[in-house]
């Protein structure tokens, strides 16, 4: 007979190139981890104003505004809260009313609102506001014969006297004028 003769030859690879079992480089672990946890950021971020209901923020706004103005403030519409580029809040109109004795209801009107207030602060449990903008707005400023004048925000029954008030601003430099 005839004797049969079988050879099996297999190729070897350097370790190098060797699969390892299954397991990723730690680098690439790490990336996917990092970026699973950006996107759950992200998420959030966008989700979160959702979640809120405008009329929490919308009604500590308005009561705010009153007590810092001394004047009625309504705010109308609904309130879209953002938390991405910074945190604001956009309100479909605004309304200040006008001191008695003045001509019509409201000082200011507004058909939008937009505000937005600086992070830092909040980490510290203060709100400062960054910015105000009004949209569309009617200002009615005026001046009543004895001198009292509608955007004097003092209290009306006991006017701020002349000494104590706060110096004005200069727009251009943000700075106290003297």
């Amino acid at each position: 007979g005839q004797a049969a003769f079988a050879m099996t030859l297999t190729s070897v690879t350097p370790m190098s190139q060797a699969k390892t079992s299954g397991a990723l480089p730690a680098m690439k672990r790490l990336a996917i981890i990092v970026a699973v946890i950006a996107a759950l950021l992200i998420g959030a971020v966008l989700i979160l104003p959702n979640l809120v209901p405008s009329a929490v923020y919308k009604n500590r706004i308005e009561t705010a505004a009153s007590s810092a103005l001394g004047r009625d403030v309504t705010l109308l519409g609904h309130a879209r809260l953002a938390v991405f580029p910074r945190i604001s809040v956009r309100l479909d109109g605004m309304e200040v009313a006008n001191p008695d004795g003045f001509t019509g209801d409201n000082m200011i009107e507004a058909g939008a609102l937009r505000a937005s207030v600086n992070l830092l602060p909040l980490l510290f449990q203060r709100v400062e506001i960054g910015e105000v903008i009004l949209e569309d707005a009617t200002i009615r400023l005026e001046r009543l014969e004895n001198g009292t004048a509608n955007w004097d925000f003092a209290s009306q029954d006991d006017p701020a006297d002349p000494d104590t008030s706060t110096p004005p601003i200069d727009p251009e430099t943000g700075s106290e004028t003297s």
